[in-house]
């Protein structure tokens, strides 16, 4: 039917709408006289509920009054959740490939938009990994829309602001930049949507392909840019002044600016005693410096420090490692590649499966390597307990296991100097980081007493009076339950 249209048509506006169309058999064009006037309706009827164009048609073929202009139609014809128009062909085109239809009437220059998406989308539910046993159950979807309902409904002020843009030259991907007018910094709003604006790119899979674009440092390893699949957690970071990215199709919200001390807090800690978050963060450091320094340290203690080992704890030590064919530095690395390898392929298998395997083949070959005597069981325990320690902080495990590796190579060629030597170069690599203008390690260095409320230590939420001044919001005062109950 559409190459008949295509052919016959006497409005030119529809044949070029059609020619747009590599294969013009994905768009239904239904023609109808309305008021006097020829009409088209174009869509792609994979994309569109059949109920909406039904009633479209219905209305039009059934008005007998005079259309003058596109207004009359929207206020006396067409009823849907949402009608607008547009007069750029280009325009219309994207619209049909989101789902609208696109209404044709000669002898009016513009062009009507009817709402008539139909896509599915998955309901929702609680994130997988950032899950918590008290608060909100829900997390984001694939679907933008649902994803804005969810902020705007925890943040019901007029100074939210949602501006929308289109990345990719094939996706045409809508992407949504939300932030408090009367909170974030407007350098940093315009310098985040002057790097999304820049972006020349041909598909936008996730909200993950805008990451090196925002990134102040693209071939660093460590993240730059925050992340949640929570609407609580991303409400509370916009109100701290920060700037979220919403992306059609991903779950995963991208938050700016972001701060290393971030990752050490969980979506537990604001549904938990301040005393009790404040212990959980610190042991989360912890675990996290002895997941990269352990095996390293065992390494070189091994190797070039055993004199500063107590003599009953060096001597059981020299008999769990006494046979082993390998060096300690070798061995240890033959653990960590084994232990990357059981991880890797549990996560690759099915999921039942996975987990099984991971266990067994974990026991398995940890018990079948040490009665053999190929590797010592002090270099299996120590890399066993390093590796879970990282999942501590599972959002920096990609640079927690290459600087694992780092710190065992160096601890294995240099001893113990060697690591400190390494452990201060990359604490002012670190200190030396700003991501747009915040201070990587802040609120620890530079030290900011404000943040600091909120950061390693956990204060109660009526003394957390202020935003943090690293974001460098423009409205850093908050209201505490205190002042509430002096007013």
């Amino acid at each position: 039917m559409s190459g008949a249209i295509y052919k016959y048509c006497m409005d030119t506006r529809v044949k070029e709408l059609i020619a747009k169309f590599t294969n013009d058999d994905l768009i239904t064009c239904r023609e109808l006289v309305a008021g006097g006037r020829k009409a088209y309706l174009l869509f792609m009827q994979d994309l569109t509920k059949e109920e909406v164009i039904e009633k479209a048609l219905f209305a039009l073929a059934a008005f007998e009054g005079e259309i003058s202009n596109a207004k009359a139609v929207t206020q006396k014809i067409l009823f849907t959740r949402q009608i607008t128009t547009e007069t750029d062909l280009n325009e219309a085109t994207q619209c049909m490939l989101m789902g609208d239809c696109v209404c044709v009437i000669e002898g009016l220059d513009e062009l009507i938009i009817l709402d008539a998406k139909a896509w599915d989308k998955r309901g929702l539910m609680e994130p997988p990994v950032e899950n918590v046993l008290r608060g909100p159950r829900e997390g984001f979807i694939e679907d933008i829309k649902s994803n804005l309902q969810m902020l705007q409904r925890r943040m019901r002020t007029p100074q939210l602001k949602v501006e929308r843009l289109r990345i990719g030259h094939s996706s045409n991907t809508a992407i949504a930049v939300v932030y408090l007018a009367n909170i974030a910094n407007p350098k940093i709003v315009k310098e985040i949507k002057r790097r999304l604006e820049g972006i020349n790119i041909d598909m936008v899979y996730d909200s993950a392909t805008l990451e090196p674009f925002l990134e102040q440092r693209p071939l660093s390893i460590f993240k730059q840019v925050g992340y949640t699949e929570r609407p609580d957690i991303a409400s509370s970071r916009i109100a701290e002044g920060r700037v979220a990215i919403i992306v059609d199709g991903s779950p995963v919200v991208l938050t700016l600016p972001f701060l290393l001390i971030e990752d050490f807090h969980s979506a537990e800690d604001h549904y938990q005693k301040f005393n009790v978050v404040t212990f959980l963060r610190i042991l989360r450091l912890c675990a996290l410096a002895a997941a990269l320094l352990l095996p390293g340290f065992y390494v070189a203690l091994l190797q070039f420090h055993y004199d500063l080992l107590p003599i009953n704890f060096l001597m059981s030590l020299l008999n769990a490692v006494k046979g082993t064919p390998l060096p300690p530095l070798a061995e240890v690395l033959l653990v960590m590649i084994l232990f990357e390898i059981l991880r890797e392929s549990a996560l690759r298998m099915p999921k039942i499966i996975g987990l099984a395997m991971g266990v067994v083949g974990g026991i398995v070959l940890g018990e079948a390597a040490i009665l053999s005597g190929l590797l010592s069981p002090s270099s299996v325990l120590v890399v066993a307990i390093s590796s879970i320690a990282m999942f501590t902080v599972p959002n920096h495990l990609g640079a927690s296991m290459l600087l694992r590796f780092a710190f065992t190579i160096v601890g294995g060629l240099l001893g113990l100097f060697g690591m400190l030597i390494m452990a201060v170069f990359l604490i002012h690599y670190l200190a030396d980081f700003h991501m747009y203008g915040a201070p990587y390690l802040s609120p620890i260095a530079p030290f900011d007493k404000q943040g600091y409320r909120d950061s390693v230590i956990k204060r109660p939420v009526f003394e957390l009076t202020t935003r943090p001044k690293s974001v460098h919001c423009v409205n850093e005062c908050r209201v505490s339950m205190q002042q509430e109950g002096q007013e």
